[in-house]
């Protein structure tokens, strides 16, 4: 994991203009625009603010699989967090991990004690990931999803620091 290059913009711009993954998020437009992914890319690409941090995520060979970024609310100074993964790397487990490190970098970088995150409600596997590092549901709203073009029913989640569950420190059977 490191924060994106614009190296990386031809393989996010190819994962973000399919329309399996945009339709999970409420912020990309399908299809979507490679100049916006530059935008992007040039807002993201350093780690100076650790809530408001992303980070490109890599096979094993070095390819780009997805993204896990903090955000950061300028009103509230709470980040939250959202991520993406391209399908072919779907049920590996390889986001669950990815999220994982990413929240314990955040803490071990800064003092943010509360994390915002969610999940469209016909996205049960990205809910999971949350629920297994501790996120626990706060309401159900109507948010616009831009490569839908329309609100759908989303669940909004919050993560308090001491109810974090990192994957390395589990002792499942």
């Amino acid at each position: 994991m490191r924060p994106p290059q614009m190296r990386d913009l031809d393989a996010i711009h190819t994962v973000l203009s399919n329309f399996e993954i945009s339709k999970f998020l409420s912020r990309v437009a399908h299809p979507f625009p490679k100049e916006d992914a530059a935008g992007w890319i040039e807002r993201n690409s350093s780690a100076a603010v650790p809530a408001d941090t992303a980070f490109a995520l890599f096979d094993k060979t070095g390819g780009f699989c997805g993204m896990a970024s903090f955000d950061l609310d300028e009103e509230t100074g709470t980040p939250e967090i959202g991520y993406y993964l391209d399908t072919p790397f779907w049920g590996l487990g390889l986001m669950s991990e990815a999220v994982s490190a990413a929240l314990k970098w955040l803490f071990s970088k800064s003092d943010v004690q509360l994390v915002n995150s969610g999940a469209y409600t016909f996205n049960p596997a990205s809910l999971a990931i949350q629920y297994k590092l501790g996120f626990k549901d706060m309401r159900e709203e109507l948010r616009i999803c831009e490569a839908q073009g329309e609100e759908l029913p989303i669940v909004v989640t919050q993560l308090q620091r001491e109810n974090f569950k990192p994957l390395e420190d589990r002792h499942d059977a």
